[in-house]
Formats: C-alpha cells, sequence, structure tokens
C-alpha cells in the first residue's frame, strides 16, 4: 500500500460523472472505478501538467484506473470513531429507471452551443435571473445502446453571470446548473470574473495556507469581500498558458471554491507567493499572474483575525448491517470502537431512489455484511437518517490515503 502526502489526499472529491468506467456489463450492475480523482488539491498536485487540459470527465470506455481504498473521514456528523472503513470507491452506471432526473438529462443545447452538468440542483437562483426561452435537454441510456431521451425545460441566467458560459435549467422541484462544455479561456482575470460574477456568487471564505506541499490548518475568513476587490484591480492579469506557468510550489493560500448557485462543490481558489492564482472551477485548469504584491495582500487578509474551520467532508455512518427491511435498513457501528459498548444502532430510510438502488441493484448489501453509508442532512431523534445517497460494503482499514500498489 502507498501512503500520500497531504496535498495529494485532498484528491478524492470529484464529481463521478468525471470517472471511468471500470468493468463491462457482465448481468450485475455496471460500475465506475474512482481510481484518481481531482479535486481542491488536485490543481496543486497536478498543476505542472493541468494547464489547458480539461478536468478528466472521462476516459475512452476501454481504459482502466486502479481502484482505490479509502479511509473516509467523519464530516459535521462525527461518530470519532476508533477504526476507518476502507471503500472500493464505485460508481455504478445506473440503469435509466434507477437515475434520478439530474443524472439522466446530463446535456443541453442553448443558442446552438453544447452546455453539461445537471447534477448540480439549486433550490433558488440569484436575484436577477432572467428566463432564456426553453432548451432540449438530453441523456444516454448505457444499458440500452446508448439510446437519446430528450426532454424540453425552461432555461434561466445564473443571476447576472454570461450565458454563454453558464445556465440554469429548471426541472420540477429545483433548478440545475449547466456550463459550456468548450476550452475557451479568458484573455485575462477581469473577464473571468465578469463572465461568472465571481465577485457576487463565489464567497472566499475558507482556506488552508500549503507550504511547499504540505497542507496546513483549516481557517475561515470574513475579508472575502476585501480580497475580490484586490482581485478585481488586478482584472489585467493575463491568462497564463502551460508554458508560461513556472510552478514552485511554494507558500499557498488555498480557498475551498463552494457556489451552488454556479454549480461549484469543494474545488479549488489557490494563490500562491509567486503572484499565482489558479483555479479549476470551471471544468478546465486556469491561471492568471496578479504579481507578488497582491498575493501578498490577500494572504495577509486571509490570515487578519482568521478563525479555525471544520473541513466540509463527507458524513457517515459505518458498521454491521443488522437488518433489511422495505423501507429501512439498520445499521450498528460497534465494530468501528475499541470499545463496542460505545456502538449505536441508525435506522437508515432507504425509500428514496438515490439510496434504494443500492440495495436492489447495486451493491445489494444484505445482514451481516460492514457497509458505510453516506447522508446529507441531519440525524434526526432516534438515530434516524433519511438523507442517505451511497451504500458500499467496506473493511476496516488503517487511516490515511492508500491505494493497491
Amino acid at each position: 500500500m502507498k501512503n500520500y502526502d497531504d496535498i495529494t489526499k485532498a484528491m478524492d472529491n470529484i464529481d463521478d460523472r468525471y470517472i471511468t468506467e471500470a468493468a463491462e456489463f457482465t448481468g450485475a450492475a455496471r460500475v465506475r472505478s474512482s481510481g484518481w480523482k481531482w479535486a481542491a488539491a488536485a490543481v496543486f498536485a497536478a498543476a505542472a501538467v493541468f494547464c489547458a487540459v480539461l478536468i478528466p470527465k472521462a476516459l475512452n470506455k476501454d481504459e482502466k484506473v486502479p481502484e482505490a481504498a479509502s479511509p473516509l473521514k467523519p464530516g459535521t456528523f462525527s461518530r470519532n470513531y476508533d477504526k476507518s472503513p476502507a471503500v472500493s470507491e464505485i460508481a455504478y452506471v445506473w440503469p435509466w429507471e434507477y437515475r434520478t432526473d439530474a443524472e439522466r438529462y446530463t446535456e443541453a443545447v442553448y443558442n446552438g452551443a453544447k452546455y453539461t452538468g445537471g447534477g448540480s440542483e439549486v433550490s433558488e437562483l440569484p436575484e436577477g435571473s432572467k428566463s432564456l426561452g426553453f432548451v432540449t435537454c438530453a441523456g444516454y441510456d448505457d444499458y440500452n445502446d446508448d439510446k437519446m431521451h430528450t426532454i424540453s425545460l425552461e432555461a434561466y441566467t445564473v443571476g447576472s453571470a454570461d450565458a454563454s458560459r453558464i445556465i440554469a435549467v429548471k426541472a420540477s422541484d429545483c433548478c440545475r446548473i449547466y456550463t459550456r462544455d468548450e476550452y475557451d479561456p479568458p484573455a485575462d482575470l477581469g473577464q473571468f470574473i465578469e463572465q461568472y460574477r465571481l465577485s457576487e456568487l463565489l464567497p472566499l471564505k475558507n482556506y488552508t495556507v500549503y507550504d511547499h506541499g504540505k497542507e496546513g490548518e483549516y481557517f475561515s475568513t470574513e475579508n472575502g469581500g476585501k480580497i475580490w476587490e484586490i482581485l478585481e484591480k488586478c482584472g489585467n492579469a493575463p491568462f497564463m498558458s502551460g508554458e508560461d506557468y513556472d510552478l514552485k510550489f511554494g507558500s499557498t493560500v488555498g480557498f475551498t471554491a463552494d457556489s451552488p448557485v454556479l454549480g461549484i462543490n469543494n474545488l479549488a481558489f489557490y494563490i500562491d507567493e509567486e503572484g499565482y492564482l489558479w483555479t479549476n472551477i470551471c471544468r478546465y485548469a486556469y491561471r492568471f499572474y496578479i504579481g507578488e504584491d497582491a498575493a501578498k495582500q490577500i494572504a495577509a487578509l486571509a490570515k487578519e483575525d482568521a478563525k479555525a474551520a471544520q473541513r466540509n467532508t463527507e458524513q457517515y455512518v459505518a458498521g454491521t448491517i443488522t437488518e433489511v427491511v422495505e423501507g429501512c435498513l439498520l445499521i450498528d457501528d460497534s465494530v468501528m470502537f475499541d470499545d463496542p459498548s460505545k456502538g449505536e444502532t441508525f435506522k437508515i430510510l432507504t425509500t428514496d431512489i438515490k439510496i434504494r438502488r443500492y440495495l436492489e441493484y447495486g451493491s445489494r448489501l444484505k445482514e451481516g455484511d460492514t457497509a458505510v453509508i453516506r447522508f446529507k442532512g441531519e440525524v434526526e431523534a432516534g438515530n434516524v437518517i433519511s438523507g442517505a445517497y451511497e451504500a458500499v460494503r467496506a473493511t476496516i482499514g488503517e487511516n490515511g490515503f492508500n491505494i493497491p500498489e
């Protein structure tokens, strides 16, 4: 097994849409192996090769990548387990009937241009969003010769962001974000900020300082507005191609980029001491040279009155499945503690398609299996979890990020 440095550990957060298929259909569920994942720290670790390259959205069907065993760490909800569950990261290629609408319709066409996305749901669009009329959304059935399904839905601007870059498509209960599926970098930082209205729609709040690749503590700043003011003054900062960029791996302020209205979750917005800003928030890696003075000002503002923050990691429970019945399953996490008496039983509601499909078609968990259940939202009274979205088999592993040799 190999253990990777701190900054490389953060590679485990990319959307499953970007993961390559690792097994052909053999009568069981098709799966996509996660292999290498690129997220916030991926820009750091792979900056030398990221330049004008698309953040991986899919390899060729015949290509294979190593299957990772990645110990999970508790998020906002934490049981403080003594042991770590290691899971083989698998993203299933669900049959059409087991997909949510967001997973079904991953493409949209507006003004003759193709946009991709659909996975990021927004309950309310920013002020100033306007209707763009109806667009055609499409999706493909992997189990039926890639049969195309289409639907006509109303599209909107995302606030005053440039619709040639990003749009929102309204479904029955929410809006979904789609971004232009084309590499067309901006000329400079000012154009980039204007296209996506970044100073309005992308808060700069939580960050880590990296020292030559080593990850530091996680902090929160209230100076995001002032940082954007500095960046807006650097509007003429040129876009840097790979040939123009010399990565030093010095001190870097790495902001976690989260903006639901832009369809951004746990991506990178980094500024290093050499004066470079680099980010992967738009599917591709973009870099700009803002200068050392601006970079120093931003670092100082970020550290001014900074407070310790909690990382936005996944919530999960792990343990032994003790019962599986229609509508729910029970999982006992005693096995995760050195002292089993600390264990508790959690009731996982399984009526939602996002979790039910794991029982009926994917992992097909049964009583006695060791499993990890990922979920969103709160743990309700009686240890009831209603926001589960993934259930996979697990083994009890060591701490750290490991992949097989």
